[in-house]
């Protein structure tokens, strides 16, 4: 007996560890394992109900090392080519045992609470459900409050691999995430339960919880009634920016751009709008007007129009930008609201430490735009709600119905997803992008560095 009992100390880390792994891998490997979203969960809920007295902060922290070590090992080539100081391959690091330390807090309160209740099994069953939904809304929408704003990582929510089958989406607008991420912990502690008791009503609850996604399958499929739109492909063209480093003057940039516009709209002369990704240019466009002077009056004319992501100086302030180039003029300009911290910006407090001002990846930071009404009126069928890159995938929930509130628009997204050279990293934003258009039910317009994607309201998307 007492072999047996100091033996279930290991086994608890192992099953941490395979929860925190199955997880991590479900991320990374999404196209086929996207499913272990559904069962990862199962292994603490199995230590939760069947010995409550062996977790604790320590295994909450361990859980959290192991996944967040595992996720995060894709920044590690970003920060050796982006950021400065010796030290900057250990960023990743650090950032995963500071995530791990709300893992532990996790399983802490979860266990702690769990003890002051009458009935035991409804007290671990409701504290856990409780705790391990606040857990992954923290981390996906406040973990990083402490650059100075209420800032979140949503690459990690457990809902995203499952954009990689569109069907699991089918009911997400009906249900809502909230009500989707409690449905994939209800299933995994009544499978846990199952496979401690074996009892069929256990399997029974499980099975109700899944059906939301199973059904999808039954359902889904294009909405005939945005064909037309998600498939008018043609109409638009899409240009990969050229690298600024080997330019030394914006003439040599903005000609090298114009001899791919030559050759996009010989192969593809019925073009009505060419698309260009956040941050194509590096200098601000609006002070280096005969660059747009080369572009409009040599191969635009009037009849093609240029979306491009660029730098807007106004006074003393610089901002990063959208310009909506139509007829030879800069029609419109959208700036961006939610700027990434020590990206595009170091935050106030953290400007006081010099080791972190020399991680900066910009020679200035940028500043914060304000307008969020802002839209392109392309067409008369086409209305783009623009959102630069961060200001999509860290949209503060107030702000949604701003951005969101209309059917009719289109979102134009151009994402800077060039400084991931891991791709599952990429293919995350992508996904993000999917489960937020099922969710909302928009049309996004997806722009990065390594193709052009039209996403349907439905989560559909197919890719130029």
């Amino acid at each position: 007996m007492y072999f047996i009992k100091n033996f279930k100390i290991p086994i608890t880390n192992v099953l941490v560890a395979i929860s925190a792994i199955t997880f991590a891998l479900s991320f990374i490997c999404k196209e086929y394992l996207y499913f272990f979203v559904f069962i990862f969960l199962v292994p603490i809920f199995f230590l939760a109900f069947k010995y409550p007295k062996y977790l604790s902060f320590k295994h909450g922290f361990l859980w959290g090392l192991i996944f967040f070590l595992i996720h995060f090992s894709g920044y590690v080539f970003m920060f050796n080519n982006h950021a400065n100081g010796s030290f900057r391959l250990l960023i990743p690091v650090f950032i995963a045992i500071y995530c791990a330390l709300y893992s532990g807090v996790w399983f802490f309160l979860a266990n702690l609470f769990s003890k002051y209740f009458k009935y035991k099994s409804l007290a671990i069953f409701f504290s856990w459900a409780i705790f391990s939904y606040l857990y992954f809304i923290w981390i996906k929408y406040g973990v990083f409050c402490v650059f100075g704003e209420f800032f979140g990582y949503p690459f990690s929510y457990p809902l995203l691999p499952m954009a990689s089958k569109v069907s699991n989406l089918y009911f997400l607008s009906f249900f809502g995430k909230s009500a989707f991420l409690v449905f994939v912990i209800l299933f995994s502690q009544f499978i846990a339960l199952f496979l401690i008791y074996f009892k069929k009503k256990y399997f029974i609850c499980a099975i109700v919880f899944l059906v939301p996604f199973v059904f999808g399958n039954f359902f889904s499929g294009y909405n005939n009634k945005y064909k037309n739109f998600i498939f008018k492909k043609e109409n638009f063209g899409y240009i990969n920016p050229v690298s600024a480093q080997e330019f030394e003057r914006p003439i040599d940039y903005a000609q090298e751009i114009y001899y791919k516009m030559v050759d996009l709209l010989r192969k593809k002369p019925e073009i009505k709008a060419i698309v260009m990704p956040e941050s194509s240019c590096q200098f601000c466009l609006n002070k280096h007007k005969f660059v747009i002077d080369l572009w409009t009056k040599n191969i635009l004319h009037n009849n093609v129009d240029l979306f491009i992501g660029a730098p807007y100086q106004e006074g003393v302030k610089i901002y990063n930008a959208l310009y909506y180039i139509s007829c030879g003029k800069i029609k419109k300009i959208y700036k961006k609201i939610n700027l990434m911290p020590f990206a595009e910006y170091v935050p106030k407090f953290w400007n006081n430490f010099e080791c972190f001002k020399k991680l900066f990846f910009q020679d200035s930071g940028f500043c914060c735009g304000c307008d969020k009404k802002v839209i392109f009126n392309y067409c008369e069928n086409i209305t783009f709600r623009p959102l630069i890159c961060s200001d999509f995938f860290t949209i503060k929930k107030r702000d949604s119905n701003c951005f969101f509130n209309s059917s009719n628009e289109t979102l134009l997204l151009p994402v800077n997803d060039s400084i991931f050279q891991a791709n599952y990293l990429r293919d995350l934003m992508l996904l993000h992008a999917k489960l937020e258009a099922a969710r909302f039910g928009i049309n996004i317009l997806y722009v990065g560095y390594y193709f052009l994607a039209f996403i349907s309201r439905d989560g559909n998307h197919i890719i130029i």
